[in-house]
């Protein structure tokens, strides 16, 4: 019954459900996947590992224990020989093949893997607690279900999953957030490696963490709505500057094809919309 709830939730387009507003729909969207920054870190990620032309370009290092890399701020260029271009051709084809698997099927496999456990646990027609009340609410069902060591277990798994996500959000902003460090202000200049700058950025965003939650801040879901707004800005300034620089570097083979130009602005309007409405949606809040 759950699987077969689960199919025809999918193929239902035009309806939201009752209770939802539109800025928690919007920011559900934006983050129904790797969003923001993380996207981005694919790139730094293929440089690190060494994949395919990621070879050519220093890789980041432990700032303690590695050795420091030279970095190319703005990495190479082939000439488009037909060898050279069909090797990239075949880069390419597998690092799409690699970012279907591990971030569109990985995350709706995910996201299907939740809506089902909700789907269970939760009364159906009843209320639901707000916030991150539906969690506890979870909990509970499992330990009607399985005694406390069910409670547990789930309790457990959900801090993994959300300290796991937590730590990878953390690396990929650090890594993307240093080498724009590196390659805009601070290039051409002396002064700290990549290394060094990816740890004072994560340490960084550690500390402001901690003065939030030392501020006494208690609406968790409101940070995660107002880090939604954030995200979708983020992509819509990304997803159109990447639109331009394709279009205006690349030339012939290289050129992004017109399903990708077609893409990237679709991307560039719907996350327009989230951060609008969802910034609207947050001062109407406020004032």
């Amino acid at each position: 019954e759950a699987l077969k709830a689960l199919g025809a939730g999918a193929l239902r387009f035009g309806r939201v459900p009752e209770g939802i507003d539109l800025p928690l729909l919007l920011g559900a969207l934006a983050f129904a996947g790797a969003g923001g920054s993380v996207n981005l870190a694919q790139s730094n990620y293929v440089k690190d590992k060494g994949y395919g032309m990621g070879r050519r370009v220093g890789r980041l290092t432990s700032p303690f224990t590695g050795r420091e890399e030279p970095d190319a701020e703005a990495g190479f260029a082939f000439q488009g020989t037909p060898e050279e271009v069909a090797r990239f051709r075949a880069w390419w084809r597998r690092a799409n093949l690699e970012h279907a698997l591990s971030f569109w099927l990985l995350c709706l496999l995910s996201l299907a893997l939740f809506s089902l456990i909700a789907w269970e646990l939760l009364p159906r027609g009843g209320p639901v607690p707000d916030g991150f009340g539906f969690l506890a609410e979870e909990a509970r069902a499992l330990e009607l279900r399985f005694g406390s060591a069910g409670r547990h277990l789930f309790l457990t798994a959900g801090v993994a999953v959300l300290l796991s996500t937590e730590l990878a959000l953390l690396d990929a902003v650090a890594r993307v957030a240093a080498d724009l460090l590196r390659a805009g202000p601070l290039r051409g200049r002396r002064g700290p490696g990549l290394p060094l700058l990816y740890a004072a950025v994560v340490w960084g965003l550690v500390l402001f963490g901690v003065v939030v939650l030392a501020a006494g801040f208690q609406e968790p879901l409101l940070l995660l709505i107002t880090s939604a707004a954030l995200n979708g800005g983020v992509m819509f300034l990304y997803a159109g500057l990447l639109l331009w620089l394709n279009l205006r570097t690349f030339r012939g083979p290289l050129r992004p094809s017109p399903l990708r130009r077609v893409a990237l602005g679709l991307a560039v309007g719907f996350y327009g919309v989230v951060a609008a409405v969802t910034l609207i949606d947050r001062l109407a809040a406020w004032l």
